[in-house]
């Protein structure tokens, strides 16, 4: 999907702008004045910071300002091709703009449905980033925590891995989840012999966890 028509009208917004604006203020301006989701005009601004269109002003202020770079392509812009099917499952930008362009592709029930998702999903992304602990996001977003492990293998399928082993290391003991990398490493993809095994030792969900963590390495 081309982008490049998204991105200058963030950059004429932000040029435009008499007052400094976070992220947030921009993604709902943009929002207001564009329509889609204040998620998707987010990413976009990501997406601006890492082709050096938009620079994120020191911490404090926590605003963004347009660069020359950005000026120079606002004036002659150039197509940025998103290619969501082939993202690289490695970077993290790439999964976003897979999340929030494929919730365009939706109309009627649909669409709602997949901007429910598409919010729930880059949350999740943004507490795997902020390293928060995985039963207390589910705590936080009031969801069974087997819903949690079903949106992460339901990313993994489309190639889009995370690493969780901040929270694995915290729930299970390292040699533990070692062996039980081990057994997976010895047997394969095969959940159900995993917890004949294990089962009595440890949790579904958190063998699940470490089920995760083998795919992911």
């Amino acid at each position: 999907m081309e982008i490049s028509s998204y991105i200058v009208k963030l950059l004429d917004v932000l040029a435009e702008s008499a007052e400094p604006k976070s992220r947030q203020e921009l993604a709902a301006q943009m929002t207001s004045l564009a329509g889609e989701e204040d998620n998707f005009w987010l990413v976009m601004t990501e997406k601006a910071v890492h082709e050096g269109f938009v620079k994120t002003k020191p911490a404090k202020s926590k605003t963004v300002a347009i660069t020359p770079v950005g000026r120079k392509f606002r004036k002659e812009p150039t197509p940025i091709e998103v290619h969501t099917e082939d993202a690289n499952s490695d970077d993290e930008l790439s999964m976003k703009l897979s999340i929030v362009l494929s919730q365009r592709r939706g109309s009627g029930d649909f669409a709602h449905v997949s901007s429910e998702h598409t919010r729930l999903q880059i949350k999740l992304i943004k507490a795997i980033d902020r390293k928060i602990a995985l039963d207390e996001f589910s705590e936080q977003e009031h969801l069974d925590f087997d819903t949690v492990l079903d949106e992460l293998d339901k990313m993994l399928s489309m190639g889009h891995r995370f690493n969780i082993r901040y929270f694995v290391d915290e729930v299970i003991e390292k040699q533990d989840t070692q062996e039980i990398l081990d057994f997976f490493d010895e047997n394969g993809d095969d959940m159900a012999l995993c917890i004949e095994e294990w089962g009595d030792v440890y949790k579904t969900q958190e063998l699940r966890l470490i089920h995760y963590l083998w795919k992911t390495l």
